[in-house]
């Protein structure tokens, strides 16, 4: 018995040595920020604060893009689109009933997820993940369409005190699905000042997919002999409507303003140095 219990005690020592053992970036992984956006949501919102309601044939514009979604196959709605069976068949059985009297759409619409995440992070710099993933290819989609994604920060030192941060490696990585699989494209953002902001545009389609997932990377590095104890990050992804893309602006105050007539969401967050993501 004696000889069973010294082997367990070992097996637990081993494993808080692995936990303790755990990478800055693993434990920052698990703090993370998370924000959802709806696309059925944006665009009942959009509809309803129309003065005059866009239609085609006498039948509204947001109702004509569930119709055009619902020709697909079943087969393709599920392996292409990424829907499941469930919402394949809400989106078969739609018959362009006007979207504010089918809240059903809203299960068999794209969901949009994001998460921002400090990787690699130290009293000298912050590495910064801000992501995001549609759950299916949302309806506006097509050739010319372009999303967008922004960043702001403003970094403290352990004091306390304003520390500017620049900003070094930036770039986004955009995950495409289309009928002869997965591509990826790599797009440099906007670097608007080395020190606040940086903002990037999302193609939604590519020519061999649409835009399904993607990642805006940079990280942040301090500037003299203070060490960072953490950053403010505001992350935007912004969803385009029916008539415009997107487009962002950066006021005197810390925030983003994005272009009217786009959906967005956004998020507000404190990396630390020890990795930790603090909404």
């Amino acid at each position: 018995m004696k000889k069973y219990f010294k082997i367990f005690i070992i097996m637990l020592f081993a494993l808080s040595i692995n936990i303790t053992n755990a990478s800055a970036s693993e434990v920052s992984k698990i703090n993370t920020a998370k924000f959802t956006i709806n696309e059925y949501d944006t665009m009942l919102k959009e509809k309803l604060s129309e003065s005059n309601a866009k239609t085609v044939n006498n039948i509204g514009i947001y109702e004509q893009l569930y119709l055009e979604r619902a020709k697909e196959s079943t087969k393709d709605l599920i392996e292409v689109y990424g829907y499941t069976e469930k919402q394949a068949q809400i989106l078969k059985s739609y018959l362009g009933t006007p979207i504010e009297d089918t809240p059903e759409l809203r299960v068999a619409s794209a969901t949009c997820t994001g998460f921002v995440h400090g990787v690699n992070c130290s009293t000298s710099q912050l590495g910064v993940k801000a992501e995001w993933s549609w759950s299916s290819t949302p309806l506006l989609c097509g050739p010319g369409i372009t999303d967008g994604v922004a960043l702001r920060w403003q970094g403290t030192d352990t004091g306390g005190n304003p520390l500017n941060l620049y900003s070094d490696n930036e770039y986004i990585d955009i995950k495409y699905v289309g009928t002869s699989g997965v591509t990826h494209r790599t797009v440099y953002p906007e670097i608007l000042d080395p020190y606040n902001a940086v903002q990037g545009p999302v193609l939604m389609d590519n020519g061999y997919g649409t835009a399904r997932s993607g990642v805006l990377n940079l990280v942040l590095k301090k500037t003299g002999t203070k060490s960072i104890n953490e950053a403010a990050i505001i992350f935007t992804y912004a969803h385009c409507s029916i008539l415009l893309n997107v487009g962002f602006s950066f006021p005197a105050s810390f925030s983003i303003n994005v272009t009217s007539g786009t959906q967005e969401f956004i998020e507000t967050v404190r990396i630390t140095s020890s990795g930790a993501t603090i909404s």
